[in-house]
């Protein structure tokens, strides 16, 4: 019979509070490009279980990169006695918990831009996509201008400067959505992970392994009913939502208002390919 996973308990100051190996269920739902959630289920009599309280850290044994914090807990008794439900986020839920709150400087105009325009320039230079993610963990998470919103243990990795140059622009909206949406256009992921042997949380990013049919660097990954590892499959090929150029509305209004083309593609869509769509930028 297989034994269930350990569930590690730490506190804040990275201190082992127990580890838990009598529960009535665990999942965990991990996010390459946003926010995971997880639940334990587990009797009030098991061992450790009183060391599960609201910002408490659990990892899935010693796996610091599954783990996340405890948000809440309720009990129900029956015929089992009482059982205790744990819930929380992925550490990355942290970033949840700020907002892109930009600097007053004199070239920014209220937004919280990366790369920042630091002159009068019309743009600054795109900047990898890995910088610009950590750019945006350090300002909100890490070395805020404001101590009080620093996250206490927890550091960004080195940047490498992977991925492709984007700038990008945001303005008091949710951090995790912010670094959500950049991944879903650079085609990466973020993560935060624990870090027993340093005593910290790490925010870095994932670039993901292509495992696609049309390469041989990586061993591939394949789903189908001649393999016996799905029981049936379905395909859709539907372009109705797509949207390929984009004309974003600025500062001004009428016909001072700035309107910019913007599109995903090498070059600019035409004719019966071109799909438009107006992006306000200026309410934010």
């Amino acid at each position: 019979m297989l034994k269930p996973p350990l569930i590690t308990v730490i506190d804040r100051n990275f201190a082992l509070q127990a580890q838990i190996d009598i529960y009535t269920s665990f999942m965990l739902n991990r996010k390459w490009q946003g926010v995971g959630d997880w639940q334990l289920v587990l009797p009030s009599t098991a061992k450790g279980a009183d060391k599960l309280t609201v910002g408490s850290i659990i990892m899935l044994g010693a796996d610091g990169r599954r783990s996340g914090y405890v948000e809440g807990l309720s009990a129900v008794e029956d015929d089992r006695g009482v059982m205790i439900t744990v819930k929380g986020k992925t550490l990355q839920g942290l970033a949840a918990q700020r907002i892109t709150l930009p600097d007053n400087d004199d070239y920014n105009y209220g937004y919280d831009n990366v790369p920042p325009l630091t002159s009068e320039e019309i743009s600054p230079s795109p900047a990898p996509v890995e910088t610009v993610l950590k750019t945006y963990a350090a300002r909100h998470l890490t070395d805020c201008t404001d101590l009080k919103r620093r996250i206490p243990s927890l550091a960004v990795a080195a940047d490498e400067g992977r991925g492709r140059k984007i700038v990008w622009s945001s303005r008091l909206e949710q951090l995790s959505n912010v670094l959500r949406d950049i991944c879903e256009y650079c085609d990466c992921g973020y993560e935060i992970y624990v870090d027993l042997a340093k005593k910290q949380l790490v925010f870095d990013i994932m670039t993901g392994t292509d495992r696609s049919y049309s390469q041989s660097e990586n061993s591939r990954v394949m789903f189908s009913r001649g393999f016996d590892n799905i029981i049936s499959c379905s395909y859709d090929d539907d372009i109705s939502g797509l949207r390929n150029l984009g004309y974003a509305g600025g500062k001004g209004e009428g016909a001072d208002r700035t309107i910019l083309k913007i599109t995903p593609d090498e070059t600019e869509p035409e004719g019966w390919e071109r799909r438009e769509v107006f992006l306000d930028c200026g309410q934010l």
